[in-house]
């Protein structure tokens, strides 16, 4: 991958900035008041919740963010910089060196905005046409309706199902909502797909990148 860039903007909606600690007060709060839905499919939602474990984490993803080894972003509504989401971008298959996975999660506070979907189009532009990915994959627990619908209306081309993606849960994640299903669906996107996209000109002609320097 590569070094990411200062931020990136959508019309007068939506700006992504890296991932840092300077955000970490409002990644925070989003966190615990989202923790309702993401426990359902989210592994990480189940583990230490304090703000000392949260920190180190977020350290970790700006880290791996600031050397370009995965990208990590934070989008905030860039009239109130409101927290929105978070999205990255990471290594997928070491066969592959330009294959990226693409992950995320919407604050609650804005679920059924959208969001989910555009910042997938935003991440999508940028993993192909910034980092250069020949490839990029998303799965998704097969009961997961939301992020189905944002899968199929980004136009991800399903592969199939990866049976037992995922690590066995615990009876205390189980008890605490966490899905059982351990498949998950597989998706992918390469760039002879991008023809297809009906939104892709929409989001380069809108879209802005602003380097680091």
């Amino acid at each position: 991958m590569r070094l990411p860039p200062k931020k990136i903007i959508y019309q007068d909606r939506v700006e992504m900035r890296p991932f840092s600690l300077v955000d970490s007060d409002h990644i925070y709060t989003a966190v615990k008041d989202s923790l309702g839905a993401l426990k359902q499919f989210k592994a990480w939602a189940h583990f230490k919740k304090d703000l000392e474990t949260a920190l180190s984490i977020y350290s970790s993803l700006s880290s791996k963010t600031s050397i370009g080894s995965e990208a990590h972003f934070c989008g905030f509504n860039k009239g109130t910089d409101d927290f929105l989401f978070c999205i990255g971008l990471f290594p997928d298959n070491r066969l592959n060196h330009h294959s990226i996975e693409l992950g995320y999660w919407v604050s609650t506070k804005h679920s059924g905005e959208g969001l989910g979907t555009l910042s997938a189009q935003i991440t999508i532009y940028l993993a192909f046409f910034y980092y250069g990915a020949d490839r990029l994959t998303i799965r998704s627990d097969p009961d997961n309706k939301g992020s189905l619908a944002i899968i199929n209306k980004c136009g991800f081309k399903k592969e199939g199902i990866m049976r037992n993606s995922l690590a066995s849960p615990t009876q205390e994640m189980l008890n605490d909502g966490y899905s059982k299903n351990r498949d998950s669906l597989y998706f992918s996107l390469v760039p002879e797909d991008l023809k297809d996209l009906d939104w892709i000109d929409q989001i380069t002609n809108e879209i802005e990148i602003i380097p680091i320097i």
